[in-house]
C-alpha cells in the first residue's frame, strides 16, 4: 500500500515537472524585424554601447557617429514558475570615426530586460 501511494506521488511529480519544463524550451521562430526609427534614443544608445564595448575590447578608439541600419529579433520566454524572460537581438550596422576617417561596421548587441536588463556586444566587424 505504502509503495502504491509513493509511486502515486513520484508519477504526479514527473507530470507537473514535465509541464513545466515544456514552457521553458518555448522558443518563437526566428524572426527579424527592421528598425523604423534609426535616430530613437534607445537605437543611438544601443549603437553608442556597441562601439564603447568594442574600444574596451579591441583597445582602440572609434567615435560612434550613427546607426544607418538595422534589425531585431525580440525572444519573449513565457514559464509557468518563473515570470517571463525577454530578449532582443539587434543588428546594426554603425557608422564610426577612426582618428577623423568614417567607416562602417556590422555590430550585433543582445539585450536582455526581464528579468535582468543587461547588454552584451556578440560581435563588432569592419562592413
Amino acid at each position: 500500500m505504502a509503495s502504491q501511494y509513493v509511486l502515486i506521488v513520484l508519477v504526479s511529480c514527473l507530470l507537473l515537472l514535465q509541464n513545466a519544463l515544456a514552457d521553458v524550451l518555448t522558443i518563437p521562430p526566428e524572426e527579424w524585424h527592421p528598425i523604423t526609427d534609426l535616430k530613437s534614443p534607445k537605437v543611438t544608445k544601443i549603437g553608442e554601447f556597441a562601439v564603447t564595448q568594442h574600444n574596451k575590447e579591441a583597445k582602440v578608439d572609434l567615435q560612434f557617429d550613427a546607426v544607418k541600419k538595422g534589425e531585431f529579433y525580440q525572444i519573449v520566454i513565457r514559464k509557468r514558475i518563473n515570470p517571463v524572460i525577454s530578449r532582443t537581438i539587434y543588428r546594426l550596422l554603425i557608422s564610426a570615426k577612426d582618428h577623423g576617417i568614417a567607416s562602417d561596421y556590422n555590430a550585433e548587441v543582445y539585450e536582455e530586460v526581464v528579468p535582468t536588463k543587461t547588454m552584451n556586444l556578440t560581435s563588432f566587424t569592419k562592413a
